[in-house]
């Protein structure tokens, strides 16, 4: 039987160790998100759902319109 001292030990050392992982852990996440923010990939904060759907209305009508100006410089090119 483990006595109460080997128990804490136990305890201790899992708790430091886990520590230690998501230090590590924290640092390598928190680089690849200031990398994928700086390529514009990913906003620098969180955003809320408002948010969210205001970004994605906003992309899909530069589609649109991206789309529409390809559509009208094709258009004009064949007239005439």
């Amino acid at each position: 039987m483990n006595t109460p001292s080997s128990v804490a030990y136990g305890w201790g050392v899992l708790i430091v160790a886990a520590g230690v992982a998501y230090h590590f852990a924290k640092k390598d996440i928190d680089a690849k998100r200031r990398e994928q923010a700086a390529l514009g990939i990913r906003p620098e904060h969180a955003m809320t759902w408002e948010e969210r759907v205001k970004m994605e209305e906003m992309k899909q009508r530069q589609q649109q319109q991206q789309q529409a100006a390809a559509a009208g410089t094709d258009g004009a090119g064949r007239a005439g």
